[in-house]
């Protein structure tokens, strides 16, 4: 079985590529990443401040971005999660 590490890159890479290609940008908006996780804006926005949010969000201007390749990495971590606990 192959380690659990080359799943993560493989699993994230492919990702990053479907989100850019869904989204046709290597940035994606609060709002957007909320509708990737299946979560509120306003949950993000708390736990931003509340320092746990598992990925970085960057503030340009007056928006907040994050990059696909952040959201791509954090859904292989949950998925790998998820298939150790089965």
């Amino acid at each position: 079985m192959p380690s659990k590490n080359i799943y993560i890159n493989d699993y994230a890479c492919h990702m990053a590529e479907i989100l850019l290609n869904q989204h046709g940008s290597p940035l994606l908006t609060l709002d957007q990443v909320a509708a990737i996780l299946g979560t509120n804006r306003r949950t993000l926005l708390n736990r931003r401040s509340a320092r746990t949010l598992p990925f970085t969000l960057t503030k340009c201007g007056k928006k907040l971005l994050c990059s696909t390749t952040d959201i791509a990495n954090y859904l292989a971590r949950c998925r790998v999660n998820a298939d150790s606990t089965r």
